[in-house]
């Protein structure tokens, strides 16, 4: 008869076995892009979202703290409030997120765009290796589902596993630009670098519709926290006919708000 002890590490063994396999499957890198975007479909009407937008002096001290709504209509029309401490009016900036012939900052296609082949053609656009579904069956091999795809790989941030998606060969800490860090299981972003800017996303919160979006969002430019904003209001809209969204555009903003409304909104 077979002993205790050794049913006992024979099962420990077929279950660690089984885990580290689980864990080591990666998605197909379209199949991770539809799944991130079709989280948003909650928003594809309107969302209004108020921020409490802290910048930080590169020594880690708070230097200047505002309040930002945003309004984002049908995943097109994106309008961006910016108040003083005291409520007064500072700026208002607008953007399409329908210009073919301009770079869209990241935020929206990792937080609020819904369309799948919108994202992952945006995606590929920047340069993440990505590989549609029918690229990956014609490079498969005699008995793979897909092609293993070899920019793609599994890490942990803050005990949490994401999928990697990075082109570059370099050392993590060295930000190789872009790069994604999606989580395995939700497949939310944790966090992204492009550029100059790294950002990371936490305390995700549970809104209407079962919508997720982060209560935390760090951004870092140049390996030093540049500012964080924290979600103080969410608001999803069937329709955003009823709601009063600023209509005066400017166009010539001071620092920090130059690189801000080029990069982030």
């Amino acid at each position: 008869m077979i002993s205790k002890t050794i049913l006992k590490s024979f099962l420990f063994c077929s279950i660690f076995t089984w885990t580290a396999t689980s864990e080591a499957y990666i998605p197909p890198s379209f199949y991770v892009v539809r799944m991130l975007a079709k989280k948003h479909s909650s928003v594809k009407n309107g969302v209004v979202i108020k921020h409490k937008l802290s910048f930080f002096k590169k020594n880690g001290d708070t230097d200047q703290v505002f309040t930002e709504t945003i309004f984002i209509k049908e995943n097109q029309d994106v309008t961006i409030q910016v108040q003083e401490q005291d409520q007064s009016l500072l700026y208002i900036f607008k953007r399409s997120l329908e210009d073919n012939l301009k770079l869209r900052p990241l935020l929206y296609d990792l937080l609020f765009l819904s369309d799948g082949t919108k994202v992952f053609n945006y995606f590929k656009k920047l340069g993440l290796p990505l590989k549609t579904e029918k690229e990956l069956q014609t490079e498969k091999m005699e008995g793979q589902n897909y092609v293993i795809e070899k920019f793609l790989s599994l890490s942990r941030i803050e005990n949490r596993i994401a999928i990697t998606i990075n082109k570059n060969d370099a050392v993590a800490s060295l930000l190789p630009t872009p790069s994604l860090w999606i989580e395995k299981d939700s497949f939310l972003p944790l966090k992204a670098a492009w550029d100059q800017f790294e950002f990371q996303f936490s305390s995700y919160y549970v809104y209407e519709n079962g919508f997720l979006y982060p209560r935390n969002i760090h951004v870092l430019k140049n390996n030093t926290l540049w500012f964080k904003l924290e979600t103080i209001e969410l608001t999803l809209k069937k329709s955003m006919d009823s709601i009063k969204i600023p209509e005066n555009n400017q166009d010539s903003f001071s620092e920090p708000f130059d690189l801000y409304f080029k990069w982030i909104r």
